[in-house]
Order: C-alpha cells, then structure tokens, then sequence
C-alpha cells in the first residue's frame, strides 16, 4: 500500500499515488476558454477536445494548449 504523504489517501499502486500526489502542488493548466483548472495537462487536453471539438495537435489544438511549434 502507499500512502500520499499529504492528504494520507492510500493506493495500491505507486504511479497511482505518486500522480495523485502531484494534485497538491501548486501547477496548474487552465481553460483559456473557460477559465477551469485541471491537476493534470492530460485532462485539460480531453476537456478541449470534448468540449471545444479541437483535433489533437491541429495548430488551434497547440494553441489553446500552449504548445509552440516552430514552422520549418
């Protein structure tokens, strides 16, 4: 069992807790659409795509995210 040393929710697996655990610092990323945050950048890129139909990677996709892209 691990326990986050923060909250002390326990989990069976470790990449589940350490994960978990990264919901307490201080990073988040933000809906430039709506202003809602997410612990993970990995929930913000599915919220894009569900609720603002962005194709993953599309330049509008990169964009919202944040992602730079240099143009060869």
């Amino acid at each position: 069992m691990f326990k986050c040393s923060v909250c002390e929710k326990v989990f069976t697996v470790k990449c589940n807790m350490l994960r978990h655990r990264k919901s307490h610092e201080q990073m988040k990323f933000q809906c430039i659409h709506c202003n809602r945050d997410f612990t993970r950048r990995s929930n913000l890129s599915v919220h894009m795509q569900k609720k603002y139909g962005f194709v993953k990677h599309s330049n509008d996709y990169n964009l919202a995210m944040g992602i730079v892209v240099e143009q060869q």
